[in-house]
């Protein structure tokens, strides 16, 4: 009778123990559903968060495109064929190139505000990318600059992709950017143009002074300001050319080119002093 009291007694605390780690199991079988239940909330968080991002930012993307494109349209006056054109062209060289779409629409916007018809646009378009990407530099920024420089040139938009080769040989040639041209032309441009210099030619001696440190604002001064000496000398500029035999205009008063001029004072011995004399 005492063995089955006893064996009572050892059934009944195994049960109890066994009641007590089943509780324990379920508590923890609680806690890890719910640790999983916080996994998969924050997976799922994380998984949904950069989609939703990329959502958003595709449709910014489709958004800044589609304005640009109708900043294109209502500056250049195109027809629905037209834009047709400008958009699949701007879609083509956003998909093949570094450049976004709405960057290209962008470009193509500054050469409608620069009198570029439509067929021009498309035509100046991949040497306008060649030129911003030759100067490291955004699209619209680099045709912003180009238009600038051709308009205060006065130069034809024919002779767009011209003027993208002058500048592209000369930043990479001297120590200038395309910023700093497009500095320099906003000075000298207008001045240079009616004395009949060259725009290869003023580009060159923009390139040179900034060899010598003066660049941008600075140079385009200096050329406007040795051009404008040159076609109205003052007295001790005239005293000085005569003096070293040098003429800086042809007999119908047309100022010579630079590098003719400069080639005469070299054979005529011109000193520094008669170079600050001359140019100041």
């Amino acid at each position: 009778m005492a063995t089955v009291a006893s064996m009572w007694v050892k059934v009944g605390a195994d049960i109890k123990d066994l009641k007590k780690n089943l509780s324990e199991g379920q508590k923890a079988a609680q806690r890890f559903a719910d640790g999983m239940g916080s996994v998969g909330r924050q997976l799922s968080v994380a998984a949904t968060l950069p989609i939703l991002a990329m959502g958003a930012a595709s449709l910014k993307t489709a958004g800044d495109f589609e304005q640009s494109m109708n900043r294109v349209q209502a500056v250049s006056g195109a027809t629905a064929s037209e834009f047709r054109a400008l958009q699949a062209q701007a879609q083509q060289l956003g998909a093949t190139t570094r450049y976004s779409s709405s960057q290209a629409a962008d470009a193509m916007g500054f050469l409608a505000m620069a009198g570029l018809r439509v067929n021009e646009i498309l035509g100046a378009m991949p040497g306008t990318l060649q030129l911003a990407a030759s100067a490291n530099l955004d699209l619209a920024r680099s045709a912003d600059i180009v238009t600038n420089v051709l308009t205060g040139y006065g130069l034809a938009v024919e002779e767009l992709g011209r003027a993208n080769d002058v500048l592209v040989k000369t930043f990479t040639r001297t120590n200038v950017d395309l910023s700093m041209l497009g500095e320099s032309f906003k000075y000298a441009g207008p001045v240079a143009k009616s004395a009949g210099v060259a725009f290869e030619e003023a580009a060159a001696a923009i390139g040179l002074m900034g060899n010598a440190g003066i660049q941008g604002s600075m140079a385009g001064t200096a050329l406007r300001g040795a051009i404008t000496r040159l076609l109205k000398p003052t007295a001790e500029v005239a005293r000085t050319l005569n003096r070293l035999g040098v003429s800086a205009t042809d007999s119908e008063g047309r100022l010579l080119p630079l590098v003719e001029i400069v080639r005469q004072l070299e054979e005529a011995g011109a000193t520094t002093g008669d170079m600050m004399a001359i140019f100041g």
